[in-house]
């Protein structure tokens, strides 16, 4: 995951929504969603 997060506050929000994305995309991948 992306640890730098918390240094960057003002990115916070998109980063949080990027890795979501990410999260979510690991999900369908290892066959979590399907």
């Amino acid at each position: 995951a992306c640890l730098h997060t918390i240094k960057l506050p003002s990115t916070s929000k998109r980063l949080k929504k990027e890795n979501a994305a990410s999260r979510l995309k690991e999900g369908i991948i290892s066959g979590k969603w399907l």
